[in-house]
């Protein structure tokens, strides 16, 4: 027997033997963006440009921040959380920086006519200091 479908029939065993339990449970995974029609990636931007989160050691403005509400149709959840954990493990007090920092998201939308859309949804501003 191939061992392909070898592997099937075992997962399918699995999943009735043990139901709702990891690795058989039945994740939405990605089917239900089939629906989206517009999506976001996370973009930090430094003096208007895009840049890289750890390139800047120390951040002012930015306590207690949101970094991904629940209103964000995105697919790119981690990295969300991990500029917004890097932000929050390196906030400083003291003078604002001399960088000036926003974190939002690219919004991407498919209009009528089929044309793909982009506009940026800042959320958060502050000030920062590069590494």
């Amino acid at each position: 027997m191939p061992t392909a479908l070898l592997s099937a029939l075992l997962y399918f065993v699995g999943c009735k033997l043990f139901g709702e339990r990891f690795p058989f449970s039945a994740f939405n995974l990605y089917s239900n963006t089939v629906h989206r029609d517009r999506s976001a990636t996370p973009v930090l931007l430094a003096d208007g440009v895009p840049d890289k989160v750890w390139r800047f050691d120390r951040f002012s403005g930015f306590e207690n921040c949101d970094f991904l509400p629940d209103t964000v149709p995105t697919g790119l959840s981690w990295m969300a959380h991990e500029i917004g954990r890097w932000v929050q493990d390196h906030v400083g007090s003291g003078d604002p920086g001399p960088v000036q920092i926003a974190y939002g998201f690219r919004l991407y939308s498919v209009g009528e006519n089929g044309h793909v859309s982009e506009e940026i949804e800042i959320l958060h501003r502050g000030t920062a200091w590069r590494s």
